[in-house]
């Protein structure tokens, strides 16, 4: 009752003392004046400690104010895999470095705060506050960054001039930048002080004084104030290294990046390029690899979720199930700019071809500057992949290709100057493969040599479908892919031959002659032929105007009683049309499937064309037949005539192969009915091991059940081919020679010239195939260059003379 304005327990008159005075239980006042102190004490403490912190140590605190680490994963860039042919390298990744300066140390001016801060790095905390000592540091700081300028101007071969090029283009393009973010957001602020006036003028404009005024005052007491200008403006590119000279190599860049202490703010990335020094050299077949970019990344992804590029991939390229990459998996990635294959082995081989980045923590200053890295994981490189082709005789089907188009690859100015440097390698071969020009007259009935539009050879091993060499032509030069040369990519891209086109495993087009090889199979499987059974040759069928003989059509005569050999021998068009007649073309459809036709091979190689095989009442024929306006049976059927019969045969109507369908054909006539599985790489080596990329067994053969004697009797007539038939100008005397000629009509311009055969007769091992694509005669233009590819054979000791097999 003591804080009552009136004491009812005091006597109204009693006057207070002194102890009643300073009593707190009597005095109000007195108690508020206790409260205050001790609430104020602490204040003053606190405050107190503020003054002296503020005093003592305020640029300490100043400067460590924003001061802070960032940590982040990089990645340890690699090389993807060599492509190697009997050890020089057709493909490779070719790496230089890139020099890189930290903004803050080229610019200039330099920026206040970041000289600030490397100045005070020098001088002990104490002394912090003595601005004498830190514009003293302020000034080491700027000598040396001059000073690392011209030892970096030095190391680099450049004038200071140069150098300080260099680094203003950097700084220009950073400050025009700059520019643009401050005009934009300028733009900004200007855009939104705008619409706020219009709102404010549509609101006084639909409500009264009083309640505009009553909004007005609400505005600005709830809207915080706007700043009188704005922060400067920061981008990324300020705490970035940049760019100041490249393709370096390593012995320079390592010289600069380990003298920390000599050029700090420097740091260096690797960068590949992928080359292919031997430029034209089984261009078809290395193929290219090419930049990818993030679309193409995107649409490689899978239906669902997963990423072919984000896994590791063994030796036999499997993948395995991938999820979205952590930061730890960030390394295995394919990330825009990766190369991949686009075609040849770089395609069907890219995955054991890319290599692996390496794993890197960065840390990293409020700056940006780098103030350490840790390698968390290394980089592994790509796989090396190993051709089965033979240097040697590769560069002999080339040469050969060549001279038959009357062409040379246009080749990119690297090359060239290559090509130079190693005189005598390439042209050697050349010189010593000249076209045949032996004078001799062509056969009976043979069509004059065209000018071909292109070519291939194709030479493989029976027993393994090993490739020994495989040759297109015309040929391009895989650097004009890599490294651009308008006029050169402008003359190949215009070039109607069409060099690009990969005909060995691509050009589908009808064999002629050489079919009869697989009439010949079908015919005596299904014994509707007896091998000494002569069927008479008239010159033509039934009627002289339409299926005859190239003999009647040139001479007027047939070449009358034609046992199987003599028909494969003498290429009698009349004998096999008989046989395709008893067989019908069903059963000729089967036997084309059986052995390998209108379905791809299988090589190592991507994009294989499985040619045609003509079949009535399949769905293609029935769509190719509405294409031509053929008649259509009601039953859906196309109608099939006679004489398709006829020419499906001799390897015409329809019927399109290739040369792989061609060449498998013949080592499977060499080796007993095994259709063996071609293939151009040898092995895979990663990591120092080699791995055997040929095709397992159950892969390597599909063994076709041929009669005995079917096979014996074909092989007969094909030597007779070479000894004295149509290819007789493919004889040698060193070894016997296997082989059939073929002329396929076109109907439009000169005939595909085709030869294929196998080698030695007697023991074969290696089975070939030439085709002209309207390049005339069979027997007169490719049998020369067939005649030519065996020579280097033997030379090469790829095979032996026949003198040597009977010792």
């Amino acid at each position: 009752m003591q804080n009552r304005p009136v004491n009812l327990f005091h006597d109204a008159e009693s006057q207070p003392g002194l102890r009643d005075t300073y009593s707190l239980e009597k005095s109000p006042a007195l108690r508020l004046v206790v409260v205050f102190a001790a609430l104020s004490l602490p204040l003053f403490v606190v405050a107190g400690k503020l003054v002296h912190l503020q005093s003592e140590h305020g640029d300490q605190y100043l400067v460590g104010f924003g001061e802070h680490v960032e940590e982040s994963f990089g990645t340890i860039e690699t090389t993807d895999g060599r492509i190697l042919l009997d050890g020089t390298v057709l493909a490779h990744d070719v790496a230089s470095y890139r020099l890189k300066l930290h903004y803050r140390w080229l610019e200039e001016p330099a920026d206040g705060v970041w000289l600030r801060r490397k100045a005070r790095e020098r001088v002990p905390r104490s002394e912090w506050r003595d601005r004498s000592r830190i514009e003293a540091a302020e000034q080491a700081v700027l000598a040396e960054r001059q000073r690392m300028w011209q030892r970096l101007a030095e190391q680099l071969e450049l004038t200071d001039d140069e150098f300080a090029n260099r680094r203003h283009r950097v700084q220009q393009r950073v400050e025009r930048i700059v520019e643009l973010v401050e005009r934009n957001r300028e733009r900004r602020d200007a855009e939104a002080a705008a619409e706020l006036q219009r709102e404010r003028d549509a609101l006084a404009r639909d409500r009264g004084w009083l309640e505009s005024g009553w909004q007005t005052v609400k505005d600005e007491l709830t809207t915080p104030p706007k700043r009188a200008a704005h922060e400067p403006v920061e981008v990324t590119e300020e705490f970035a290294y940049h760019g100041i000279a490249d393709n370096l190599a390593f012995e320079q860049v390592a010289e600069i990046v380990t003298r920390a202490d000599l050029f700090p703010g420097v740091d260096y990335e690797m960068v590949t390029r992928r080359d292919y020094p031997q430029g034209p050299l089984a261009a078809h077949i290395v193929g290219v690899r090419q930049p990818v970019d993030a679309e193409e990344i995107e649409s490689l992804r899978t239906v669902g979720g997963r990423d072919p590029f984000t896994d590791d991939v063994g030796s036999t390229g499997s993948v395995a199930a991938a999820a979205e990459p952590s930061r730890q998996e960030i390394g295995d990635v394919l990330q825009p700019g990766d190369r991949i294959g686009r075609s040849g082995i770089e395609q069907s081989y890219s995955d054991q071809l890319r290599g692996r980045r390496g794993l890197v923590r960065i840390v990293k200053d409020s700056e940006g500057e780098i103030i350490r890295r840790e390698v968390l994981r290394r980089p592994l490189k790509g796989a090396d992949v190993e051709l089965s082709l033979v240097k040697p005789l590769q560069q002999c089907a080339e040469s050969l290709l060549d001279d038959a188009l009357g062409s040379r690859p246009l080749l990119h100015p690297a090359t060239r100057d290559k090509l130079e440097r190693e005189a005598g390698t390439v042209s050697t071969d050349a010189s010593e493969l000249a076209t045949d020009n032996d004078g001799e007259n062509r056969e009976e009935g043979e069509a004059p040599k065209g000018q071909p539009r292109g070519g291939c050879i194709v030479a493989l091993n029976v027993y393994t479908g090993e490739i020994l060499c495989a040759a297109a032509a015309p040929r391009f030069d895989l650097r004009l892919l890599t490294d651009y040369d308008e006029a050169l990519w402008r003359a190949v891209q215009s070039d109607p031959r069409s060099p690009m086109f990969p005909r060995v495993t691509q050009m589908a087009i009808p064999p002629g002659s050489v079919f009869k090889t697989l009439t010949t199979i079908a015919g005596l499987e299904e014994r509707v032929i007896s091998p000494d059974e002569p069927i008479y040759c008239q010159g033509y069928f039934k009627v002289p105007s339409k299926h005859r003989c190239y003999v009647f059509r040139h001479r007027g005569y047939g070449h009358g009683d034609m046992t199987l050999t003599s028909a494969i021998s003498h290429s009698c068009n009349v004998y096999f049309y008989n046989v395709g007649d008893r067989l019908g073309p069903d059963r000729l459809a089967f036997w084309s499937r059986r052995m390998g036709f209108g379905q791809p091979t299988g090589i190592d190689l991507p994009g294989e064309s499985a040619g045609h095989v003509p079949e009535p009442g399949t769905p293609q024929a029935i769509q190719l037949a509405a294409f031509k306006n053929q008649q259509v049976a009601s039953s859906g059927r196309p109608v099939w005539h006679p004489g398709e019969t006829l020419n499906f045969a001799i390897g015409q109507s329809t019927l399109a192969v290739t040369p792989l369908q061609i060449v498998r054909l013949t080592a499977a006539i060499a080796n007993g009915g095994e259709l063996v599985t071609p293939h151009v790489v040898r092995t895979v080596h990663q990591g120092g091991q080699a791995n055997d990329t040929a095709p397992t067994v159950s892969k390597l053969r599909d063994h076709v059940p041929l009669r005995p004697g079917t096979l014996q009797h074909l092989r007969e007539g094909m030597e007779q081919v070479v000894a004295r038939g149509t290819g007789r100008r493919v004889r040698i005397d060193q070894v016997q020679i296997a082989g059939k000629t073929g002329t396929a009509e076109t109907g439009q311009g000169s005939d595909h010239a085709w030869f294929t055969g196998f080698v030695p007769a007697d023991s074969p091992q290696i089975a070939f195939v030439v085709v002209l694509e309207h390049g005339g005669s069979g027997g007169a233009e490719a049998g020369p260059i067939a005649k030519k590819l065996i020579e280097k054979m033997l030379d090469e000791r790829l095979i032996a003379p026949t003198e040597d097999l009977l010792q």
